[in-house]
């Protein structure tokens, strides 16, 4: 019996367990090297907008 991904919704034969919320996605629905779900690694990015993001220039006094 095929198992039904909790992100797609599509039956499958293989799934993941994502660690940060503990949902099984299948492998378009997340990363399985990172075993984290789509909607974690939304999460994760949105957690840290700063990141990688160049300094803003300094305004000079008039």
């Amino acid at each position: 019996m095929l198992e039904e991904c909790e992100i797609c919704g599509q039956s499958t034969g293989k799934l993941y367990t994502c660690t940060g919320c503990g949902k099984r996605f299948c492998h378009y629905c997340g990363s399985v090297a990172e075993k984290l779900c789509l909607e974690c690694i939304g999460a994760s990015e949105d957690s840290h907008p700063a990141e990688g993001a160049k300094p803003s220039k300094k305004r000079k006094k008039e």
